[in-house]
């Protein structure tokens, strides 16, 4: 098949309608304008998505060009000043968490736009190896909940005293310390530290008082305990999205592509004179439609390729449908290209000229299912180009 001039980032992103260049010069002088595909949108505007799966109301799709949102709740604080004794301000000045500070717990909702289906699962992934019990973020858990558990033992057992006290707070914030868990995660994480910290101090009179300080551990144990069980949660809730959802969406949207693209190169094989040339053609688009059609296709980066396909080289179908493919052809390119694809197949026949135009414009289409399929393995296996931020993403996601 001859090269054509890659422009498949195009498709992806929203960019300009590269598309239409793609081997016809009229399309060429016409189809400059850039579609503008919003960077977020309100939750309002999500919540009124299709579902991505019926039943499945955690994923939502953008049906103007398949990008992904997957609901997730965030715990947020809001703080309460109040006043701390002079003790405490001693540890205040060189503890990097507020102690004193008294905090009330929110869940909201958030629905990040993950992009393509290989970024939601690349996404996906990595929030079940953070949330693991072999992960980093969990053995610092399971560590800090045995700090814990010792320090509570200690107080019951008379080997902390008013006189060492101060030796263990800088023992426990040693311990915290190489943990990793003095930097900034989860609420609940955070008030768990705060706990353990304040257990090691006196109490608001300023006295030494062992039964504040173990209520206080409890305390700090029940929210431990609480983010190991939201950590088994996560790993559940994002193992089936991956494993029972994205990965078998991706695949079968995958798999129709290459069937209608395989069906595509041996039309292109026949001369435009071929006498069954019409038969292939017809069932080249009667497959087309159920493979690739709009309730099929529905995710980035291969629902606009595809949508692209069915229209540049068969034109809107006939029937009720047709309303349908008009307004989200609109939608995920131009206007301007909406009417477009009724000029250039305006005139379509069975003569052997309007089989030629055909061919011509099954080669171009053919080679873009072959870019956006190459696109989509490249995209599975990239690593992220911020894996930082994606780490932080997985705190707090049930």
């Amino acid at each position: 098949m001859p090269q054509v001039e890659r422009h498949t980032s195009g498709l992806i992103t929203g960019g300009p309608d590269e598309l239409f260049r793609l081997q016809h010069p009229v399309a060429e002088r016409r189809f400059q304008k850039k579609v503008q595909i919003p960077d977020s949108l309100s939750p309002k505007e999500i919540l009124q998505l299709p579902l991505l799966f019926e039943g499945e109301k955690r994923i939502r799709f953008n049906p103007t060009y398949g990008g992904i949102f997957i609901k997730r709740y965030r715990t947020r604080r809001r703080k309460k000043e109040m006043d701390i004794n002079q003790d405490e301000q001693g540890i205040q000045e060189s503890f990097p968490i507020d102690i004193g500070k008294k905090t009330k717990l929110e869940v909201e909702p958030e629905w990040p736009q993950l992009g393509t289906v290989e970024n939601a699962i690349k996404t996906a992934k990595h929030i079940v190896e953070e949330n693991s019990v072999d992960s980093h973020r969990v053995k610092k858990l399971e560590s800090t909940l045995q700090l814990t558990h010792y320090l509570f033992e200690a107080f019951t057992s008379g080997e902390i005293t008013d006189e060492n006290l101060r030796e263990y707070l800088g023992t426990g914030y040693e311990m915290l310390q190489q943990s990793g868990m003095l930097r900034p995660g989860s609420p609940n994480r955070e008030d768990a530290v705060e706990q353990i910290v304040s257990a090691l101090d006196k109490d608001s009179l300023g006295r030494f008082n062992p039964l504040i300080s173990k209520t206080r551990l409890a305390s700090a144990s029940i929210k431990l305990l609480y983010e190991n069980l939201v950590a088994g949660q996560t790993v559940q809730k994002y193992t089936y999205l991956l494993n029972a959802l994205l990965y078998v969406e991706r695949e079968s949207e995958r798999m129709y592509l290459e069937q209608i693209l395989r069906q595509s190169l041996l039309i292109l094989n026949l001369s435009p004179n071929n006498p069954v040339f019409k038969q292939f053609r017809d069932a080249l688009q009667e497959n087309a439609f159920q493979l690739l059609g709009l309730d099929v296709m529905k995710v980035a980066p291969y629902r606009r390729p595809a949508l692209w396909y069915l229209m540049y080289v068969f034109g809107y179908p006939d029937g009720i449908e047709r309303g349908d493919y008009r307004y989200v052809f609109g939608k995920s390119f131009t206007r301007e290209s909406m009417f477009e694809i009724g000029r250039i197949h305006e005139n379509d026949d069975d003569s052997p000229e309007s089989n030629q135009k055909f061919l011509d414009r099954l080669q171009s289409a053919s080679v873009l299912i072959q870019e956006v399929l190459e696109f989509g393995e490249k995209e599975l296996n990239k690593p992220s180009k911020s894996k930082k931020r994606r780490s932080s993403d997985s705190q707090g996601i049930v």
